[in-house]
């Protein structure tokens, strides 16, 4: 039995990486579409809000997570670039967000990102192919308890429901 669900509140992002999952057709075809008012959240324990990228409609975002039930546990999945301090101080009063997964897509991202974000629950999750030059590049910020290294196309799921939220 699936545990979690991959909730994209849409497709929109800013960035455009060439290798996003959500850009692969196999991927794709996974992808439920339904409305909100849709989803058996009892079901799962784990929601992971993701996109896209959620932070391009922040009424949406908070929206979504404030009708999550209490008893779910709630990742958030971003790319940090939009993340404002309103948002590290919303997230952190949130009692079942359990984490921010920050995707780190270039080096320079890190510098870009929020340092707020510290404050939370973070992972970052980086390509292998980037690994070692964050790792050198922020030494004091990025260490192996805090991130995750992922391989290209590296998009399988087991454990997920994957739904693409109809407004």
């Amino acid at each position: 039995m699936k545990d979690t669900l991959r909730l994209l509140l849409s497709l929109s992002c800013n960035l455009n990486c060439e290798y996003c999952c959500n850009r692969i057709p196999e991927v794709k075809k996974r992808f439920r579409e339904m409305p909100f008012g849709d989803i058996d959240f009892s079901r799962y324990q784990n929601i992971c809000l993701t996109g896209g990228e959620p932070f391009m409609d922040r009424l949406l975002l908070y929206a979504v997570i404030r009708a999550i039930p209490e008893s779910k546990n709630i990742y958030l999945y971003t790319n940090g670039l939009l993340i404002m301090n309103v948002d590290v101080y919303f997230l952190g009063r949130i009692p079942n967000f359990k984490g921010l997964n920050i995707g780190l897509h270039y080096l320079e991202q890190l510098e870009q990102i929020n340092g707020q974000v510290d404050r939370l629950n973070v992972r970052y999750a980086m390509r292998d192919t980037l690994a070692a030059d964050f790792f050198a590049a922020y030494p004091g910020r990025m260490n192996k308890n805090n991130t995750k290294i992922w391989k290209m196309n590296e998009c399988d799921t087991p454990n997920e429901d994957l739904v693409l939220l109809q407004i």
